[in-house]
């Protein structure tokens, strides 16, 4: 079995980034041969038995124009090479492939705005690129990669539905030793923070601490200088530490809090069980219907600071260790390897 996979960038360096390079590492364990076209790779080991073919895009902003460019050059390595025998899965808005992996909300949530604030040459690239990756009639088969953005989906691209097959979770590692916890450390995990809700976490942090508790607050994700107005009136303590790997946290941390406004998945939710680290999170994360009471908390977004601050102390005076929530890598490699099996018998009759 032959698999291409289109990404950007190859490495554990975001949710999207790292749900490709975990599934590429668990697929070629598994026997399948697996070829990479990027833009860069972002990582440290070499990785027997995986080819990549670099396209090179030196644009980064507007990002649209990016991806424009990147899917054409993409397409041209496709056309010169003729991966005929191989599936090609992409993971990015491009235009020649069997299988998509959909990892966020739909662009086409936009349509919902009024009129005036859809024009834009943006807004009409980016609705482009969106339904050529959905709607092509090479394409087969759409992974999302949670049931919320499943529904989003056959919302806004009803003529796919017939192609939308069962979510393809991120998986996680899962971790055989339960890890002594610092009763009081919680931890706040995303690059894109505005949507992940550090503003709201920091206010329940804020009005726990005000009921004394002594929280140590740790921020992994956003450099400090993009978020240091969000503490101006902070008095505890706290650390925001950039994008670093969260594990040496999870293994210490009592709990997770995760107030997202909109979250497609949350892949830091499943890591942070994976360690027995306990979690708060809003109904807005894909993840929300996969956690129960034996490994956290999940409230509204809108719900007030009160009720936050009540169940974040209460998830973190339970000493119940979180059971985890998810399937590993191995898992979902297992149910990729199915579905290509569908695209290959497809492609052969």
């Amino acid at each position: 079995m032959n698999i291409v996979f289109i990404v950007r960038r190859f490495g554990p360096v975001g949710g999207m980034e790292k749900y490709v390079y975990e599934l590429t590492k668990a697929l070629l364990g598994l026997g399948v041969s697996v070829k990479v076209i990027c833009n860069s790779t972002e990582i440290e080991e070499q990785i027997e038995r995986l080819d990549f073919y670099f396209v090179g895009n030196p644009i980064v902003k507007p990002r649209w124009l990016s991806m424009v460019i990147f899917s054409w050059k993409v397409g041209k390595v496709l056309r010169k090479l003729n991966f005929s025998n191989h599936v090609i899965h992409s993971h990015e808005r491009s235009a020649f492939h069997d299988v998509t992996t959909f990892h966020g909300p739909p662009f086409a949530k936009v349509k919902l705005k009024p009129w005036w604030k859809r024009i834009s040459l943006r807004i009409k690239v980016w609705l482009y690129l969106e339904k050529r990756e959905l709607c092509s009639k090479n394409v087969k088969i759409i992974i999302p990669n949670s049931q919320l953005i499943s529904s989003q989906l056959q919302i806004f691209y009803p003529q796919c539905k017939s192609r939308i097959t069962q979510p393809g979770y991120p998986g996680i590692d899962f971790q055989e030793n339960i890890y002594k916890k610092d009763e009081n450390l919680v931890l706040f995990v995303g690059k894109e923070w505005k949507r992940k809700g550090l503003a709201k976490a920091i206010e329940i942090v804020k009005r726990v601490n005000e009921k004394n508790k002594e929280i140590n607050f740790i921020v992994i994700g956003p450099k400090d200088d993009e978020v240091k107005h969000l503490f101006k009136h902070y008095h505890g303590n706290y650390q925001v530490l950039g994008w670093i790997d969260p594990a040496k946290y999870y293994e210490k941390a009592k709990l997770l809090i995760h107030p997202a406004l909109e979250e497609p998945y949350g892949m830091a939710v499943s890591e942070a069980t994976s360690y027995g680290t306990r979690v708060l999170i809003s109904k807005n994360c894909g993840i929300a219907s996969r956690v129960t009471d034996l490994s956290g908390s999940v409230l509204s977004h809108d719900d007030s600071l009160d009720t936050w601050s009540e169940f974040f102390i209460k998830e973190l005076d339970n000493e119940k260790p979180a059971k985890l929530v998810g399937e590993t890598w191995h898992e979902l490699a297992l149910k990729h390897i199915e579905i290509y099996k569908k695209v290959i018998n497809e492609n052969s009759n």
